[in-house]
């Protein structure tokens, strides 16, 4: 597999490759490949995505349109952290199906196919990286909860949770902010829902809800769980509920404060030893009608569009 012909390093480590290797001396355009190389597994959240060299800039670029763009490179990518929602023998399956899929369709273009490693090979990559991100993706959570049989309206929660401070806001969720900056979030926990307006004259109720925020993206992350664990305090209070974990225990805040003491190296030492830089796309004209795809990245998590 020719480095030279392939996405950035730090892309690749994300997703699992396959490089579309086209005829030697032959100039193929967007138009050219499009049919054959777009629309595969579209409503699958692991789906192959094309991605593209544009010959005259040498960037790369996501492929969605077909015009006469000439390319000298073109790979499929497939996220690992969607293809890790599928079971090990689904998995395995999968990528030997969409293998198959693929070379058919290079076929129709005197094409052939190279994935980047065996399909065991990946999944094992795969493994590694899902690891990785779920130390980045590392969430702090309380939850408020009402005594056991029983739940709250939505408009109970509603006033506790406006009472405590947080904002309605994104997602028909609950936000706290620090001036204009985003704490943490509440949303219902076991019973996934929303705080709906036309909810709250209605007799749709939560037994629990959570307050939490995701470690990496906080700047103090030990001051925004002392104000979360304040705030659900607060909230269990004006509810009569109790403030738990996650395992259903009573809440405490010097354990959850060693936990994240032990946390923090770990997320220290993935990010240190990733490549990844911050995300940057910007979008053609919309004549051309694509996105490009500059291949960096995004609190040390890739990102498709």
């Amino acid at each position: 597999m020719d480095e030279d012909a392939l996405p950035p390093a730090s892309v690749r480590r994300d997703h699992f490759l396959i490089a579309l290797n086209l005829p030697v001396g032959k100039q193929f355009t967007t138009g050219d490949v499009y049919p054959h190389v777009y629309g595969h597994r579209l409503s699958d959240g692991a789906k192959p995505w094309p991605h593209l060299r544009d010959a005259r800039s040498r960037k790369w670029f996501g492929l969605f349109t077909a015009d006469e763009t000439p390319i000298d490179a073109l790979v499929w990518l497939i996220p690992f952290d969607q293809l890790a929602y599928k079971a090990a023998a689904g998995a395995e399956r999968y990528l030997g199906e969409i293998l198959f899929e693929l070379k058919v369709a290079a076929a129709h273009l005197g094409a052939s196919i190279e994935p980047e490693s065996s399909i065991p090979a990946a999944l094992e990559k795969m493994n590694q990286v899902i690891r990785e991100l779920d130390i980045l993706n590392h969430r702090v959570r309380i939850i408020v909860a009402a005594p056991d049989g029983q739940s709250y309206r939505v408009a109970q929660w509603v006033h506790a949770l406006k009472g405590a401070g947080l904002q309605w806001g994104d997602g028909d969720l609950f936000w706290y902010y620090d001036r204009s900056r985003e704490l943490f979030c509440a949303e219902p926990y076991s019973s996934p829902g929303y705080f709906h307006p036309g909810d709250i004259g209605t007799q749709v109720a939560f037994s629990d809800v959570a307050l939490h925020f995701v470690v990496r993206r906080a700047r103090q992350p030990a001051v925004v769980l002392r104000c979360m664990n304040d705030i659900a305090l607060q909230i269990a209070d004006e509810l009569g509920a109790a403030v738990l974990t996650t395992d259903g225990f009573p809440f405490n805040l010097k354990d959850a404060e060693r936990e994240l003491d032990a946390v923090l190296p770990k997320i220290a030492s993935v990010q240190r030893t990733s490549t990844r830089n911050h995300k940057s796309l910007s979008r053609r004209p919309l004549t051309r009608r694509w996105w490009t795809f500059d291949l960096v990245h995004m609190n040390g998590s890739a990102v498709l569009l």
